[in-house]
């Protein structure tokens, strides 16, 4: 009886600490217009995303002079992610309206 509820306590722990873990990688891009100015006009480009079985829920972080935008969140294909994760999580017009401020 103790050593099911000492394991039942500690797959929850897992369970929970699994759920909240977050973790930070390098993805690689295509070197596109706008995407490539975009990346090295700014201090960072962030993508945030949760990989569900099919499909990647993500948005873009893009910090530049202390200032922060970040795009709405979006749903795209796993292998559209795999291929081109910038391209795929914000998209050109919006890339573009991004990169124009900074040149403000």
């Amino acid at each position: 009886m103790k050593i099911e509820i000492t394991t039942l306590l500690l797959t929850s722990t897992l369970l929970m600490s699994n759920a909240i873990q977050a973790s930070q990688e390098k993805l690689y891009t295509a070197k596109k217009y706008p995407y490539n100015l975009l990346i090295s006009r700014t201090q960072s480009v962030k993508i945030i995303y949760t990989d569900e079985q099919e499909n990647i829920n993500c948005k873009v972080a893009v910090n530049w002079q202390n200032k922060t935008l970040t795009s709405v969140n979006k749903r795209v294909k796993k292998q559209d992610f795999i291929k081109e994760p910038l391209a795929s999580c914000l998209a050109r017009n919006n890339a573009k309206d991004i990169l124009s401020k900074t040149f403000e």
